[in-house]
């Protein structure tokens, strides 16, 4: 338990202290925008290649991880776009609107930096 709050912990903090920092008014208006900019463009693309220039090419070009994810990913998106279609009656945009909702969130901020906490790379 006290590894994974150890790993978990510091994230939590980090989003902890965004939240106060823009409820009290620290940031100004918009800044969330331009931060997740800066991230999403610049800081995930740098730490990505940054990991996957350090690691083997066996590592990075897994295919029995790729398949799982991809299908995984796949099964998730069809779940999530057909029964939003089913549940809710929404049509095909919204649908792909939600499987991509259920598929894609928090995978490059958070997942790939907390496996990388976990892992210790």
């Amino acid at each position: 338990m006290s590894t994974i709050l150890d790993t978990v912990l510091p994230f939590f903090a980090l989003i902890f202290c965004g939240y106060g920092a823009a409820r009290f008014g620290l940031l100004a208006p918009g800044s969330a925008a331009g931060l997740n900019s800066f991230v999403f463009y610049f800081a995930l693309p740098a730490f990505l290649f940054s990991l996957m220039s350090a690691s083997p090419i066996g590592e990075v070009l897994n295919v029995p991880f790729i398949l799982a994810y991809s299908s995984t990913s796949l099964v998730l998106f069809a779940v999530a776009a057909l029964g939003g279609r089913a549940l809710f009656g929404v049509g095909k945009g919204e649908a792909a609107v939600l499987g991509l909702a259920a598929v894609l969130p928090n995978t490059g901020y958070m997942g790939i930096p907390l496996i990388s906490t976990a892992l210790g790379q």
